[in-house]
Parts: structure tokens; sequence; C-alpha cells
């Protein structure tokens, strides 16, 4: 749901992981049966350079070559992160209650695509965004953890005065 893989909390030592999926570097894995509940596609780009593994509930898949338009992976990604394409994805589940969103329905997905350049522009001003984000929640987080003690340490030094 977060979009992002996440780290296994079970102990894999000594599993059997041949009925399990491996995704590796730079492509998809993607879970369409929850779409209904969660209303966000469960999809995930495997932006390491290591293999991951996924259950078997998850499709794998990369984007395909084609001579006549480049697709950058990061673009796609991006495309899957938007409110609305979780919209759109939820508005074409096959409405069970399961919410299961066809294969085929989602290649059906038209998809913006402007040239590679212009991809790679976005995928950079995206990329910067998210840093700032990032770098956001971390100041917040440790302006909240150092306050107390510098606002001690000006109590003290008032004391002292």
């Amino acid at each position: 749901i977060s979009k992002e893989f996440i780290p296994s909390k079970a102990n894999l030592e000594n599993t059997d992981i041949s009925g399990y999926s491996l995704v590796p570097p730079m492509y998809f894995a993607t879970n369409l049966m929850h779409i209904g509940r969660d209303e966000r596609i469960p999809i995930a780009l495997n932006r390491t350079s290591k293999n991951l593994v996924v259950t078997s509930a998850y499709s794998v898949f990369r984007v395909k070559e084609n001579k006549k338009a480049e697709l950058l992976e990061e673009y796609l990604y991006i495309f899957f992160n938007s409110k609305e394409t979780d919209r759109l994805a939820w508005f074409n589940t096959d409405g069970s209650v399961r919410g299961n969103l066809q294969w085929k329905r989602l290649l059906e997905t038209k998809i913006p695509l402007p040239n590679i350049e212009v991809q790679r522009s976005i995928v950079n001003i995206y990329q910067c965004a998210e840093e700032a984000k990032r770098i956001a929640v971390e100041a917040d987080r440790l302006s909240r953890e150092i306050c107390p003690t510098i606002m001690q340490h000006i109590i003290h030094e008032s004391k002292n005065k």
C-alpha cells in the first residue's frame, strides 16, 4: 500500500522460497486483488541491485522494450504512485468483495508518454521532491528530540546569570 517493498519480519533461514516470486532489479511487483478494499494499487518498483522475494500472490513484471516509444521504469512508478491512478484502478475493479482488478484492465490503462528527456526531467523533479520531504521529516523529528534539550540549556543558563 505504501508503494514500497518492506523488509520481511519472517525468519527466512532454511525456508524453501521456491513457491515465492523473485523481483529482479527494476522490476515491479503488484497484487491486484486488494484494490477495492484498500483503494490503492499495491505496487512497488525494485530499486535495489538485489533480487527481492514476494509471495506468489504478487504479479511480477517489467517495462518491455519498445522500438516505437521509450518508457522509464521510474516514470511508470510515478504514474502508478498517483492518487488519480489509484482512483482509476479502484473504479475499474470487478466490484467483488475483494475488489479484484483484472490484469487485462491494468494493461489497458492509458499512460501519458512524453519523450524520454521529459520523462527523465519528471523523474528527477519527483526524486528531488521526495528527498526534500524525507529531509523535512527528519528535521522535524530531530527538532522535537533536540528542542527539550535546548530549552533545558536555556533555563539552566538563565538561572546561572
